[in-house]
């Protein structure tokens, strides 16, 4: 079943939801930072939803391994609970509790611990699992200057590979996600939310009376975030004028140095420098801004130009079809990579007359964090999915790497876009009185597998039965079976895999079949 964007935006602010203070939600955020300062729109996004839901009025335990920096700007300005719980390493065993459902909100770092706890705590809950999908990876590495590794999108892909539900945060990411995303098992079904902004901050902020200044969130060591544009736009149009610019992490003092040359040319310019602001500071500096400056090249979302538009700031962007979508009706935008068209069209929104009212009321219905909750309650009550559908509880459970970028097989698969329909994912069981582990995979491939193979140091375990099911175009879905020795289980195995001639068929893949408690 696929929820239609009726049934999805039918809900309005005050619309009552199916959910009761006995529903139960986990979020699932990998932090991979020890300090809690590190920013991340992922992270900032799945806390979002967290919040939203809560101040909805259902339970919600945010599950991850450390403290996240954005946590103390939502509970100053939330209404609802969020449960923390903490997962050292994403052991299962650490969770308590049972949930009626799973949002796994997904990071571009490769650890299947993460994934995989997220899979057995669905399991142990009978719960549907839900794939907060920020950007599938044939819309991403199709339009992004630099793709990224496909196998970051491996993990993602393995969540629901059982089915589940796919919630992207537009229609434009929900098209490409229908795409990308499949099941080979269970239901999977898709739907879109725009996410919420911490509204209850901005609120708190108002509109302010504009000081001529220009906003700017940058991000140079990514180049689809278009920090080169900037040093490239004309001086001119800074005259009079101060740039502040806001980095979520760390400052790049080079970035800066160019940046501010530049700026310099101009007269009357300044540049201010702001690191790690919390969210009332955030809405302060774009409430008083006459202009945001947006120079992505690639967002799957964008929370800044919704949030300018929030506290009545315009925006000079380019004219992604995300932001044509989310902000397009008020938006001063210019074609994808056009420096001189970027620049005219910040001057635009620096002379376009106040419309502050105007601008809040363009956004208020897809970003206000009352009207998200009660449109993503909505759509998880539609979209409730089999709980049938995961693996079965036993002995062990099988991670798939690569656990980092040096496992990456970049020779193999030189197609970014290039995608299987469905990444590798398995079981493993052990019969009683037997002493050896069936492991059972299924894995897609381009021609016909012969001979599989798994290693460990100088051990060799070969597959027992390959079975060919269907094909989808060029790829074929074929099943292994493998036998594995007590003593192996733990070890790093590489897969890999041979056609009738000897010649390789797929990139050598890693996994591990690990031991699990029955807690």
């Amino acid at each position: 079943m696929t929820t239609t964007t009726s049934q999805a935006e039918s809900f309005r602010r005050d619309s009552a939801h199916p959910f009761s203070a006995s529903t139960s939600i986990a979020v699932f955020v990998y932090n991979y930072s020890t300090s809690g300062v590190a920013y991340s729109g992922g992270r900032y996004h799945a806390l979002l939803v967290a919040y939203a839901l809560a101040n909805a009025g259902v339970r919600v335990s945010v599950v991850t391994d450390s403290p996240l920096s954005s946590r103390a700007d939502l509970e100053k300005h939330g209404r609802g609970v969020v449960e923390y719980i903490y997962a050292d390493k994403f052991v299962a065993d650490q969770v308590p509790g049972t949930f009626d459902y799973v949002l796994v909100a997904p990071t571009g770092a490769l650890y299947p611990e993460f994934y995989n706890c997220a899979e057995r705590i669905a399991r142990r809950s009978g719960a549907s699992i839900v794939l907060i999908n920020y950007e599938s990876a044939n819309w991403f590495n199709s339009l992004a200057p630099t793709p990224d590794y496909p196998e970051v999108w491996d993990y993602w892909r393995r969540v629901i590979v059982r089915g589940g539900l796919v919630l992207s945060s537009t229609r434009e990411s929900d098209q490409y996600a229908r795409k990308f995303y499949k099941s080979d098992i269970g239901e999977l079904q898709f739907a879109y939310c725009y996410p919420p902004i911490n509204s209850a901050a901005a609120d708190a902020v108002g509109m302010r009376q504009k000081d001529g200044s220009i906003v700017y969130f940058a991000r140079p060591h990514h180049d689809h975030k278009g920090g080169a544009d900037v040093l490239r736009l004309p001086p001119e149009v800074f005259s009079r004028r101060t740039l502040r610019v806001i980095f979520g992490g760390d400052v790049v003092p080079n970035y800066c140095k160019e940046l501010e040359a530049r700026v310099s040319l101009a007269e009357g310019a300044k540049l201010t420098v702001h690191q790690r602001i919390s969210d009332h500071e955030k809405y302060v500096l774009l409430a008083q801004a006459n202009a945001l400056l947006f120079p992505s090249r690639f967002e799957g979302f964008g929370y800044p130009p919704v949030e300018a538009a929030y506290v009545g700031t315009e925006i000079a962007c380019y004219d992604l079809p995300v932001l044509v979508e989310t902000v397009g009706r008020v938006a001063h935008m210019a074609p994808v990579g056009n420096i001189e068209a970027l620049a005219g069209a910040l001057q635009a929104s620096l002379e376009q007359p106040t419309r502050s009212a105007g601008l809040r009321a363009s956004v208020i219905e897809h970003v206000e964090m009352t009207y998200v909750a009660n449109r993503l309650l909505a759509i998880l009550a539609i979209n409730e999915t089999n709980t049938n559908i995961y693996q079965e509880d036993c002995d062990y459970t099988v991670l798939w790497g690569p656990w980092g970028v040096s496992e990456v097989d970049s020779d193999w698969r030189q197609d970014a876009t290039d995608f299987a329909p469905a990444p590798p994912y398995g079981v493993a069981t052990r019969a009683p009185d037997d002493d050896w582990i069936t492991l059972l995979f299924v894995i897609w491939i381009k021609g016909t597998l012969a001979t599989s193979t798994l290693r460990t140091g100088n051990r060799v375990m070969n597959a027992e039965s390959i079975d060919h099911t269907k094909t989808i175009g060029d790829w074929t879905r074929t099943s292994v079976s493998v036998s594995l020795a007590e003593e192996v289980i733990g070890s790093t195995l590489s897969l890999s895999g041979y056609n009738s001639v000897g010649g390789q068929v797929h990139a050598d893949y890693t996994l591990c079949v690990r031991g699990v408690s029955k807690k």
